[in-house]
């Protein structure tokens, strides 16, 4: 199927914004969560899902406690850096179409080609969830979310992961948007 694009459309604001969050975040396969140490950068792509309501976003993404010889991990010391620090994480998502020409006059030159996409960036505070209705919801409509099908979580592996909330600042968000007629396999 051929990829229809329309003009780049920087989002505005409103109902028109949440739309255009929305349709990205709901064809993303995965988020890239960038974090500090107060050092050095660190990107971590991961799975995710969110809740939409009123404009507002809650993305909620899972990291495991500890790594096998009972250490946090690289990830983890990040996060927690966030947490305790209480600095914003930044979280990336984008949905790639085509390699298209970007400017019709000069199709047959190399540099006047794009990649049409979408992509959302946000900000916001990182926090641990701790309402189990709240974690066990997040983490079986993430479950849902990857493999249409309802999931029973199991004690042991509810215990061993940890569930993170970041709510979107409205202001600090923002979203790209570029029609973009998908194949089938990225549909809803």
């Amino acid at each position: 199927m051929r990829t229809k694009i329309n003009k780049e459309n920087y989002c505005g604001s409103g109902r028109e914004k949440t739309d255009c969050i929305t349709a990205v975040l709901h064809r993303s396969l995965s988020c890239r969560l960038g974090l500090t140490n107060g050092k050095e950068p660190y990107v971590i792509p991961m799975i995710f899902t969110f809740i939409e309501k009123d404009g507002n976003f809650d993305i909620y993404l899972h990291v495991h406690h500890l790594r096998n010889d009972d250490k946090p991990s690289r990830k983890r010391e990040y996060i927690d850096y966030h947490k305790d620090n209480k600095i914003d994480v930044c979280i990336e998502w984008d949905v790639v179409g085509s390699f298209i020409p970007s400017m019709g006059e000069k199709v047959g030159i190399g540099c006047f080609w794009t990649v049409a996409h979408s992509s959302v960036i946000g900000y916001g505070e990182i926090c641990e969830v701790v309402d189990d209705n709240e974690k066990r919801q997040a983490l079986e409509q993430q479950l849902t979310r990857y493999t249409s099908r309802k999931w029973k979580i199991r004690d042991k592996e509810y215990k061993d992961v940890d569930v993170l909330k970041i709510s979107l600042k409205d202001e600090k968000t923002n979203a790209k948007f570029k029609q973009i007629e998908f194949p089938q396999s990225f549909s809803e």
